[in-house]
């Protein structure tokens, strides 16, 4: 329940074992409800070897080369399997704050002290009538 948004699923584990765990209830479950899970992604090549390639977000070999320097896109971020951190990129703004600030996806919410603080400022400028 708390690590699904819409069709992802981002989740983690202590262990190998207690991810491959995870795993197969998770597509006992889904399969209840006639879906299958697809593009599985880990930092644990215990773990990929237990998906098959078909399933998998990319190769194995793919996911740890160092020339994977934007990671994957997960959930509006890029996630570093190697090195196991998560990242965001941003544009600095163009015509409009306040539409850049709207665009910004952060469904787990790990912006909001940035975000928060920016979209306030807004308000209190457009609430003084600074233009």
């Amino acid at each position: 329940m708390q690590d699904t948004f819409v069709d992802d699923i981002l989740t983690g584990a202590d262990s190998p074992d207690s991810a491959l765990v995870q795993r197969s209830q998770l597509i006992a479950l889904c399969k209840q409800g006639q879906f299958q899970l697809r593009k599985w992604v880990s930092n644990s090549s215990v773990i990929l070897q237990a998906v098959s390639g078909n399933e998998r977000s990319m190769s194995t070999d793919v996911l740890f080369d160092d020339e994977l320097e934007a990671g994957l896109k997960i959930l509006g971020m890029q996630w570093n399997p190697k090195q196991d951190n998560f990242s965001y990129s941003f544009q600095c703004p163009n015509a409009s704050i306040l539409s850049d600030l709207a665009r910004i996806f952060d469904p787990l919410g790990f912006l909001l002290p940035v975000t928060f603080l920016a979209k306030h400022m807004m308000q209190l400028l457009w609430t003084s009538g600074i233009g």
